[in-house]
């Protein structure tokens, strides 16, 4: 008996943690892992964590005066937990356990969405659909790259979803409302789903419930909320136009390429036609309550960007909402996958086609590729073509014999993982490979250029440095008088917004990669560095000015521009 409860009930765990082990490692493979000056968005949050560990760190630097205004707990937890493990193993390591618990929701929804005799079949799909090229509104994506704040909030809110779905209703209310402590969006937007769900969910004598889980979800927000309400400052035509220059990806749709939303339509689509034959019952009703959150989150949202703008909607970036319900399509696509594959010919070969179209990295591609799926799946119920599909399959079965017949001879559990991982193999071997590299050399010389900053000079002393090359901060310790990637903060402070152009008009920086900084004039650099009051200005080793160099590298000049 004994034996027998292992056998079916934890070896079907175990073997589904390592299927989520192996999917977690062919993540890094595909995507890398991205930490310090290979990060992006660690340019803005590894200062904010050094600064909570060392307050008198960035004297005078407008970018880190903005975290007053970013409402989250995520740099105050990470801090306490630096006393377990430096900054480096710390992040390596709540970038694994995010990673796993986002592959880990998205298993437990595709059991639960697309129940099948072969409860490996939904799991593998799912997990594999993962690696795809997944729509999302609002400037954001899907891809886990680091530790970072949206990324945690993304896995606790899609395990809140789940418990929602399961209606483990307090627990789920609980997680969202948690989330919004480290991620305000992610947690804020899974609370408007699972209430929404939940509402249509049950008939309306039953609210009561939902709406108590609900508050008892604000209330565990309620530090967060709180620190929204005490930061929060009047929103200006002038702040609004400057969003809208510097980030319109996230808040201005009528900015985004026609590409984005007829990707998101088909996704959606496919899940629809999974969702369709389940509307009428408890899940199904759930589901559509989620998707109107969504749709009416973007309704305002869209509103609220182009028709009247307002301050307080484009903050919110309500777009951003739609990856919650990428990732709640997604088991309704495995099904839908699995649905079409199983009734063989011509269904089979159009979910072949969608399945490989999910993977193009190429919009356009990837449109077409699912809308020919789709179309053969559609030409599936014309008996004559379906049948001719038919037989050319036992065709190339009878002529690939030797091949093909010892691999279907193989239990189902094992074909299915074996042709799911060779593919997410390849998939990830194929995104390895096409990952622009920047040249080694050139990040050992920029951080080689920030010790040298940390090592050689006050903690007080503002360097000047290309605005479109980020991260100087991360390594240095030291304030700057701005980078373009500074501008997300406009999202946290009014001030901050107006103070940041104009730094980057000083700097000649229009865009984020308008390189005329290059040709600033000596007359010019001293100006800045006047107007600034910075001591030091960093350039690319081949620009030569009038001043006293006191550090290069292969790659960097730094020069002295105050009178020291």
């Amino acid at each position: 008996m004994f034996l027998t409860m292992i056998r079916r009930r934890w070896l079907p765990i175990a073997g589904g943690l390592l299927l989520i082990g192996l999917f977690a490692g062919l993540h890094l493979l595909a995507h890398g892992y991205h930490f310090g000056l290979t990060e992006d968005a660690h340019a803005v949050h590894l200062p904010f964590l050094e600064q909570t560990l060392d307050p008198a760190l960035f004297p005078g630097d407008p970018m880190l005066a903005t975290r007053s205004g970013y409402p989250s707990f995520y740099f105050q937890l990470l801090a306490l937990a630096t006393r377990l493990a430096p900054i480096p193993t710390l992040f390596l390591i709540v970038h694994l356990l995010t990673l796993l618990a986002y592959l880990a929701a998205v298993a437990g929804l595709s059991l639960r969405l697309a129940p099948d005799r072969l409860p490996l079949r939904p799991l593998l799909i799912g997990l594999l659909l993962t690696l795809a090229t997944l729509p999302v509104l609002g400037g954001d994506d899907l891809v886990l790259r680091s530790a970072l704040p949206r990324h945690v909030g993304l896995a606790l809110a899609l395990w809140a979803l789940l418990a929602g779905l399961l209606e483990r209703r307090l627990l789920a209310f609980a997680l969202a409302g948690l989330s919004i402590n480290l991620h305000a969006l992610s947690g804020g937007f899974a609370l408007a789903l699972l209430l929404a769900g939940d509402l249509l969910r049950l008939p309306w004598r039953r609210w009561a419930a939902p709406l108590l889980a609900a508050a008892l979800g604000l209330l565990l927000a309620l530090p967060t909320l709180i620190w929204s309400w005490q930061a929060a400052e009047p929103l200006t035509p002038a702040w609004i136009d400057l969003l809208r220059l510097r980030s319109s990806q996230h808040s201005f749709p009528l900015t985004w390429p026609l590409t984005d939303f007829v990707a998101f339509g088909l996704w959606i689509w496919l899940a629809g036609l999974t969702w369709w034959p389940l509307r009428r019952n408890e899940q199904g009703r759930w589901l559509a309550g989620a998707a109107l959150a969504v749709a009416l989150l973007a309704a305002i949202g869209f509103m609220g960007a182009e028709v009247w703008p307002l301050g307080p909607i484009l903050r919110w970036q309500l777009f951003r909402s739609t990856r919650l319900l990428t990732v709640l399509a997604l088991p309704l696509v495995v099904r839908w996958f699995l649905t079409t594959w199983d009734r063989g010919g011509l269904a089979r070969a159009g979910s072949l086609v969608t399945l490989l179209a999910l993977f193009a990295p190429w919009p356009i591609v990837w449109i077409a590729g699912v809308l020919a799926g789709g179309l053969l799946t559609a030409l599936a119920s014309w008996a004559p073509l379906d049948g001719l599909a038919r037989a050319v399959a036992v065709q190339i079965v009878r002529t690939r014999r030797l091949r093909l017949g010892r691999f279907l001879a193989w239990p189902a559990a094992v074909r299915w993982t074996t042709a799911a991982l060779l593919l997410a193999l390849l998939v990830s071997g194929a995104a390895a490979l096409t990952q622009p590299r920047v040249p080694a050399d050139l990040l050992v010389a920029w951080r080689d250029v920030q010790i040298w900053a940390r090592e050689n000079t006050p903690v007080d002393a503002a360097f000047i440095t290309p605005p479109y090359y980020y991260g100087f901060r991360v390594e240095s310790q030291r304030p700057v008088v701005g980078e373009w990637k500074d501008g997300t903060q406009q999202y946290f402070s009014v001030p901050f917004t107006a103070a940041w152009w104009q730094r980057m008009r000083d700097l000649h920086a229009a865009g984020a990669s308008d390189i005329r900084y290059n040709d600033l004039s000596a007359a010019e650099v001293t100006a800045i560095a006047q107007k600034y009051q910075a001591d030091f200005i960093v350039f690319f080793i081949e620009r030569e000015l009038p001043f006293p160099v006191v550090y290069r590298n292969q790659w960097f000049r730094v020069y002295q521009v105050s009178p020291g």
